[in-house]
């Protein structure tokens, strides 16, 4: 395994291994894992998850999903002055991975990564064109 711990670098390699074992039992152990992933018309996994995280936090604040303790505890960022950063949200910095990585916190990070995006008023389709075509 390798030295990296990031979460990314985790799901990409248990990734690698699902398509190596898919390939096998295709017979296909010499063919590439782009090629296996594309012939099974997969997205890779890190793309899925982010799409997924994102998806979330759209159908939270269109009022599709119903969760009010939840869309309580979203902060939204409300700029006093023009800038050329506007994130949607506003996400406490943290010192610490572990904080960091609670869901609350990842989702709203990646909601606040998608570029040109208005979670307000854009559809869902636009939101997976963009996440799906970012990697």
């Amino acid at each position: 395994m390798s030295s990296d711990l990031t979460f990314n670098a985790h799901i990409d390699s248990i990734y690698s291994i699902a398509l190596r074992v898919i390939g096998l039992t295709k017979r296909k152990a010499d063919v590439g894992l782009d090629a296996i992933a594309k012939e099974l018309g997969l997205e890779p996994i890190t793309t899925r998850c982010l799409y997924n995280d994102v998806s979330f936090i759209y159908k939270l604040i269109s009022g599709q999903l119903i969760c009010p303790e939840f869309l309580q505890k979203i902060n939204f960022r409300v700029l006093a002055f023009n800038s050329r950063y506007n994130p949607p949200f506003w996400v406490l910095q943290h010192s610490s991975n572990l904080i960091a990585n609670n869901p609350k916190y990842r989702l709203l990070n990646h909601c606040n990564d998608i570029p040109n995006f208005d979670f307000c008023f854009d559809s869902l389709a636009k939101l997976k064109d963009i996440v799906m075509n970012s990697s």
